[in-house]
């Protein structure tokens, strides 16, 4: 039985470190529509494949495969070795001068190479939040 423990116990923390996540903000979380917060989200990309860059959306929920929302930022990169951290502050301005308040989602795409070196492929990730008003 302490085999079979110290063999999973591994397995576990490496999947754990493989999995991407949102630090901040929190699923959940309310935000305020007139103030910038802090996104900070780790990339489960590592070994064979390697990060290069986020692009951050900003779209009432829930999300559509559609890719409409509001660009916050585009092309963030991290210099992290080995597993990127990404972190930005960011206004979450949904259109200049609307109040909306609510679920949104805040999106982000990574760009990432993929196994062989040459290939360049996305991933999406979702996170939703409350956006309150002023």
């Amino acid at each position: 039985m302490k085999f079979f423990f110290l063999y999973i116990l591994p397995a576990f923390v490496l999947s754990t470190l493989a999995s991407a996540q949102y630090i901040s903000p929190t699923a959940g979380e309310t935000i305020s529509s007139t103030d910038p917060f802090n996104l900070t989200w780790v990339s489960g990309k590592y070994f064979k494949e390697t990060s290069l860059n986020i692009t951050v959306l900003f779209a009432r929920s829930p999300f559509s495969s559609s890719l409409n929302g509001v660009v916050l930022v585009e092309g963030l990169v991290s210099n992290d070795p080995g597993i990127k951290t990404y972190s930005a502050e960011l206004a979450p301005r949904y259109f200049y001068n609307d109040n909306e308040t609510g679920a949104f989602d805040i999106i982000i795409i990574e760009t990432y190479q993929a196994y062989g070196g040459a290939n360049i492929a996305t991933e999406l990730y979702i996170q939703t939040v409350n956006l309150a008003g002023p």
